[in-house]
């Protein structure tokens, strides 16, 4: 892993940081101010690239992807939260990260006119020949001058942004392709809530080079308005149904102050547990809308 001669800081507010988890031969820090915790130094585009063409390759829905079958899964549930929130007029439709497209085929039964921006080439190759929509290759800050200024009313990103080395940049370029007043929706992992303080860090999202952000609530509403968007809403207790929000929080709350407890116990430091990644965390999802010109 490459030094760094300079101060590192959070690349959201700019504000310090404290160094935090390691996992294998990368580090992780904490914002002080927001308190998103992101990966330092960041993976090039190449081992990027390479690493997203590797999930996607095959025929069937989990290729090799383990996670896209759970995304799959929740397509339904952000469709209904798409069109409620835009009470149906949904218009013009991107979706940034859309893998095989299956959200998209979603979309478009229901009229939808949609495309997607992906960078694996084997999710464009399937979403294209195998389910009829259309998406390019890509990354939405490559491609925003292919869609041209202002040509979606609606973008969409489920699971993608903790992914992504730079969001502030693809954050930036959704506003460019958005209409004044088009709205962006966003699905990811919620970070610095009181689970993950309890057990700092080894929850799922803690995993680079598969995650390289795990944004906090503050730090993903201020990604969002220092990108230009407004009104946005972040519901740091997401998930698809009431029932589940419950049972999550139950089983994660349960596991966690479990682990706590026995750390307690046996007087183990928090770092005592950091090479080991737990499968319970919060998601969140949040919504807001590209200011409208002055």
């Amino acid at each position: 892993m490459s030094k760094t001669t300079s101060p590192v800081r959070c690349p959201i507010d700019q504000s310090p940081v404290v160094p935090g988890y390691i996992a294998g031969n990368l580090r992780m820090y904490r914002c002080t101010s927001c308190g998103t915790a992101f990966t330092h130094p960041m993976p090039d585009n190449a081992f990027l690239q390479k690493y997203y063409t590797e999930f996607h390759t095959g025929e069937g829905e989990d290729a090799g992807y383990s996670q896209e079958a759970k995304m799959v899964r929740k397509h339904g549930a952000q469709y209904r939260l798409v069109k409620s929130t835009t009470g149906g007029k949904i218009g013009r439709m991107l979706d940034v990260g859309c893998g095989k497209g299956f959200f998209l085929e979603i979309a478009m039964r229901d009229g939808v006119i949609c495309e997607g921006a992906e960078l694996s080439d084997t999710g464009v190759d399937y979403a294209n020949t195998k389910l009829g929509v259309k998406a390019a290759h890509g990354t939405i800050e490559s491609l925003k001058d292919h869609f041209g200024p202002e040509s979606f009313d609606t973008v969409t990103m489920w699971g993608v942004i903790e992914h992504l080395p730079y969001p502030m940049d693809t954050l930036r370029a959704i506003n460019y392709v958005l209409k004044p007043g088009g709205w962006l929706f966003i699905q990811t992992g919620a970070g610095n809530d009181w689970i993950d303080r309890l057990l700092p860090g080894v929850n799922q999202w803690y995993d680079p080079p598969m995650h390289l952000f795990v944004f906090s609530p503050a730090g993903l509403q201020g990604a969002m308005e220092r990108a230009g968007f407004e009104g946005v809403d972040v519901d740091s207790w997401y998930d698809i149904s009431t029932s589940r929000r419950w049972i999550r929080l139950i089983r994660n709350g349960a596991s966690a102050i479990a682990l706590r407890t026995i750390a307690e116990l046996l007087r183990l430091k928090t770092p005592g547990f950091q090479q080991t990644r737990f499968p319970f965390a919060s998601e969140m999802s949040a919504a807001g809308r590209k200011a409208r010109s002055a």
